[in-house]
This record gives structure tokens, C-alpha cells and sequence, in this order.
């Protein structure tokens, strides 16, 4: 009697083995898939602080220079420190391609000119279309835009608030 159930088990292991393999080949994709999501994820969610970050650094910048009138000013200041305001955003991309960079919004266009303690406020928007990193990812990502805006009132004159004074 004892035989019986040893020679059943062996026979029972050897059907399961297979299905283990089946198991495994159909949920394989899916936790691959799932990793794939979470690395795209946490891409955006770096490059959205590295926007907000450059955004914010981008308007200090534009606050203590006078020079800096207008967007295109903003723009050009942009660009050509866009590897430190903005490190690893473009992801390796063509860089010849001109919509490629993110790109920078200041409101009003103009630099409101300020001589007293109470300075109207500019804003600067940065926004940057993403583009997924893996293949698979494309349909769910590609495209999606994201944006950082910082609020700044331009620092004083400090040689007309002085005269005022």
C-alpha cells in the first residue's frame, strides 16, 4: 500500500513540471511589462522635478539680471545654460531638431521694469514633450507634456532705489 501513493506522487511531479514552466512563460511578460511602467514613471517624475528646478532657477536668474528684457532674452539665457539649468531632460535625443529641447514661456513677454520695493511679478513656464525610453512604453507615454512654471518679481534697481531714497 505504501507504494501506491510514492508512485503516484512521482507520476504527479513529473505533469506539474510542465505546468510551472506554462505558469511562469505567461506571467513573465507581465511582470516585465509592469517593470518597464515603473522605470518610464520614474523617469517623468525626475525629469518633472529637473523642469521644476529649472524653472525656478531660471526665473532667480532672470530677477537679478536687468539685462534680460524680454522672452526672447529668457530664451537665449535658457539655452545656453540649459545643460546646467536642465541636466538629462532630453534623454540622448537629436539635438538638431529645434522642438527637441523643452521650451521657455515668460508672461508678460516683457521684463516688467522695476524702481520701488513693490515689482509686478513675471512668470516663466518650461514645458517639454516626452519621449518614452523603451519601445513597449511608446503608446502609453510618447507625447505626454509636461511643464513647470515659477512666479518671480524682478529684484529692485539698486541704483534707482537708491536715488529714490
Amino acid at each position: 500500500m505504501r507504494t501506491q501513493p510514492l508512485r503516484n506522487q512521482r507520476v504527479s511531479r513529473r505533469r506539474e513540471s510542465g505546468a510551472t514552466a506554462v505558469e511562469f512563460a505567461l506571467v513573465l511578460p507581465v511582470l516585465v511589462f509592469m517593470l518597464l511602467g515603473i522605470i518610464e514613471v520614474a523617469n517623468i517624475l525626475r525629469i518633472q522635478f529637473t523642469l521644476e528646478s529649472a524653472a525656478t532657477t531660471v526665473a532667480h536668474d532672470i530677477s537679478q539680471n536687468p539685462n534680460i528684457t524680454n522672452q526672447s532674452a529668457a530664451q537665449n539665457l535658457f539655452d545656453g545654460k540649459q545643460d546646467s539649468y536642465a541636466p538629462l531632460v532630453q534623454q540622448g535625443r537629436d539635438t538638431s531638431d529645434p522642438s527637441d529641447p523643452p521650451a521657455l514661456a515668460m508672461s508678460p513677454t516683457t521684463r516688467p521694469t522695476c524702481n520701488s520695493s513693490s515689482c509686478t511679478p513675471f512668470l516663466i513656464t518650461i514645458t517639454y514633450t516626452y519621449k518614452a525610453m523603451t519601445a513597449p512604453m511608446q503608446p502609453f507615454f510618447d507625447g505626454l507634456t509636461l511643464s513647470a512654471s515659477a512666479r518671480k518679481s524682478p529684484e529692485p534697481n539698486t541704483s534707482t532705489a537708491l536715488a529714490a531714497q
